[in-house]
């Protein structure tokens, strides 16, 4: 008899290899860019509750249309709205505590550095599958994406609230386009294709609402194409010159609507220039012009500053006393002129030969990117760290296909090495460690950050020379409380720069915290005449004429204060005082009022307001105002929350007056105030025997208070019990 056979189906089944395969794309493409969102985060996790520093405050804290602003309504018409837009959205969610700012500038920049990893690892994939860069994509990709996340050059580009929310979404919308039009040619079908190109147009067209440095994205998209999607086949290159005319006509058009073409033509025939920054004197004289030839002629040695930084990462600062160059044969500018030159001539040398393709790109990212920045555009900022933000990463690129070149060295000379270590994964591990020695070095610069004196000493410490380093760090010290040295760095910035006010108005504080006001009114006139526009320094002027009981001329000079700022809530605040003094409590109040609706709409400003009103029984005004200082942070000032209580009692609201004194009675149980407040609320709802309770325990405390006695014997009384409440009478 013959054997029956098994029938076997013929399903597919996954092989080994592809399960393989499966497992190393995931480790590729997810496990680094986890690993570095992880470690970044917890590397910049201690900066969130920095306080601001700088530009930061003015900017933000300082700035009071932040309160109302709606930058979405002019996103067609005015460049950096978004910016804007994110500040009008941390400022609702915590007002001007610094925390939301910095979540949301540590996720642009995990997000530009995720994007950055999928765009090397997309433009290395189109190159030849024997090539090095093709065969260790995800590993350059890992290495590039690290570096550019945590080297401690980038710290500033973080931690520079207002600035790192502008270059670090202008960055990220920048790769996010390339990334997005790189993909569109790894694409097979043709909508995708299309809808990815059309994608980035969107992307790149949304970022004129951040940094004008965006400018060069059209340059960079042809550089991404020339030396990875065409891999320098002029054949491929031109079939897609139509699609990029197309897109720069369109990003022109777009850019002369945000910018002017007026603004476009001095530039180019260099007739644009401008002024010196109070405090930051780059030409001979304070009021010299900064043009377009002096300022290109200085940039040589801030470019290869900005290209030396990222290898020798040593004497970091956020402000340099750098000054302009004097000629272009000066030695500050010949030089850097010379090395330069070297770089540039090789560039062009190894893209026309065809040779150290990578080189060539990186390069000539770094230096199309920091062309708007460095060149003949004059700013009164000759050097900032974080405008090398986006220009990086080409010497990112660079640096991290060095390091691939060395672990694969190592590799194939280490005999002795475990198997594992040959793979990408053992490689992820040894990447990890060392992107974490990185992040230690991010984390250390990253701590200049954390107070205004430490930020600023470091910068006094770096740049000797700048007047506005010795001013800012006299009000660090003389907040807190080092009047001495806050004298001496205000003195010191006097003398840089004769023309300076601020250094003359802050002087004029710390003298008048030391009780010597003549000196301090010296200081304030001394500044109000350098610059007659100075509000800070008439709202100062003003208070120390209160004290010395000249109100007609102190109300003279607040009013000058807020004619030149006319939401300035510090001036109406004085002018209040000024009232009060006056022993016209109705005029205090209506300045005191105008002060919480400018920039005084602080704890501070409304606990006053809530003060004087409940003594002018404006009871409906005293709650609004107790209520608007608990939503600005009093919540967790017990006497602002007792106060409301009595402004609701005042206003015979019984019942909300009784749940404020039980949440207080909770917080402090022996507390006798509360208690007897508390008492009141529920005597005045006839809740007598609640009532009686309550003041019984008042008489029981250590703190007790005699008329608790009284208000028994009230109670006793409203219940009937006569002879009960003679009782108490007699104990008191």
């Amino acid at each position: 008899m013959a054997k029956k056979r098994a029938f076997v189906a013929d399903i597919p089944r996954e092989t080994s290899n592809q399960t393989n395969l499966k497992t190393s794309s995931f480790w590729e493409k997810v496990i680094p860019p986890a690993i570095l969102t992880i470690i970044t985060t917890l590397f910049y996790y201690p900066s969130l509750w920095y306080p601001f520093q700088f530009d930061d405050l003015a900017n933000i804290s300082k700035k009071f249309s932040i309160r109302f602003d709606n930058p979405l309504s002019r996103w067609y018409k005015s460049p950096r709205w978004m910016g804007d837009y994110l500040n009008r959205i941390n400022y609702e969610m915590t007002g001007f505590n610094p925390i939301s700012y910095r979540i949301f500038n540590l996720a642009i920049h995990i997000l530009a550095g995720i994007a950055l990893f999928y765009l090397i690892m997309s433009l290395c994939k189109f190159l030849e599958k024997k090539s090095f860069l093709n065969k260790n994509a995800s590993l350059i990709a890992f290495i590039t994406s690290a570096l550019f996340l945590l080297h401690p050059v980038q710290t500033q580009a973080v931690s520079y609230t207002i600035q790192a929310r502008l270059e670090g979404l202008g960055t990220l919308f920048v790769i996010t386009g390339l990334l997005l039009f790189t993909r569109a040619f790894h694409a097979k079908d043709i909508l995708v294709k299309v809808g990815l190109i059309i994608a980035s147009s969107a992307i790149a067209l949304l970022s004129f609402g951040t940094k004008e440095m965006i400018i060069v994205t059209p340059f960079l998209l042809l550089l991404v194409d020339w030396f990875f999607i065409s891999n320098q086949n002029w054949k491929s290159f031109k079939t897609r010159v139509p699609l990029y005319a197309g897109f720069t006509f369109v990003f022109a058009i777009v850019l002369f609507r945000y910018l002017s073409f007026d603004l476009f033509k001095r530039v180019v025939t260099l007739q644009l220039t401008t002024g010196n920054n109070r405090g930051n004197i780059l030409t001979p004289h304070a009021h010299d012009l900064i043009t377009a030839g002096s300022f290109l002629t200085s940039s040589f040695k801030v470019i290869l500053h900005y290209i030396t930084m990222y290898l020798w990462p040593f004497n970091l600062s956020v402000e340099y006393d750098w000054k302009l160059s004097e000629s272009f044969f000066s030695a500050d500018a010949f030089l850097p002129f010379v090395a330069l030159a070297t770089i540039y001539i090789s560039t062009i040398y190894f893209a026309i030969k065809k040779k150290l393709g990578y080189l060539a790109f990186g390069l000539l990212w770094f230096l199309i990117s920091i062309a708007p920045r460095s060149t003949i555009i004059p700013s009164p900022e000759l050097i900032c760290d974080y405008k090398a933000y986006l220009a990086s990463i080409g010497l990112m690129f660079i640096f991290a296909i060095a390091i691939a070149h060395a672990i694969k060295y190592l590799q194939s000379n280490i005999k002795q090495l475990p198997n594992f270590f040959k793979q990408f994964q053992g490689q992820t591990v040894v990447i990890s460690l060392l992107v974490i020695c990185l992040g230690t070095t991010a984390y250390f610069r990253n701590l200049t950050w954390e107070t205004p004196v430490t930020f600023w000493e470091d910068i006094v410490q770096k740049a000797p020379q700048k007047a506005r380093g010795h001013n800012n760090l006299g009000v660090a010290l003389s907040e807190s409380n080092q009047l001495d040295r806050a004298i001496e760095h205000y003195k010191k910035a006097i003398d840089l720069d004769k023309f300076y006010s601020d250094p003359w108005s802050n002087v004029a504080v710390a003298f008048s915290l030391k009780g010597e006001n003549e000196k301090a009114i010296a200081a304030l006139q001394k500044a109000i005449y350098i610059f007659p526009y100075y509000a800070e320094a008439y709202n100062n002027l003003g208070t120390l004429l209160i004290k010395q009981k000249k109100y007609d001329q102190a109300e003279t000079t607040l009013k000058n204060a807020i004619s030149l700022r006319p939401y300035y809530g510090k001036a109406y605040h004085n002018l209040g005082r000024l009232y009060l003094e006056k022993k016209d409590e109705n005029k205090a109040w209506e300045y005191f009022e105008k002060s919480t609706q400018g920039d005084l709409d602080t704890v501070e400003g409304f606990y006053t307001l809530g003060q004087l009103s409940l003594q002018l029984k404006k009871y409906d005004k005293a709650i609004q105002a107790y209520e608007n200082s608990i939503k600005k942070g009093g919540g967790k000032h017990p006497m602002i929350i007792f106060n409301l209580a009595n402004a609701y009692f005042l206003n015979k609201e019984y019942t909300k007056a009784e749940n404020i004194y039980n949440q207080l009675i909770n917080l402090n149980p022996t507390e006798p105030k509360y208690i007897f407040n508390l008492g009141e609320a529920l005597f005045s709802q006839e809740k007598y025997e609640q009532a009686e309770a309550n003041f019984k325990k008042v008489t029981s405390l250590p703190n007790s208070m005699p008329q608790a006695y009284v208000r028994i014997s009230d109670c006793l009384e409203k219940l009937k019990k006569y002879d009960e409440s003679k009782v108490y009478l007699n104990k008191l």
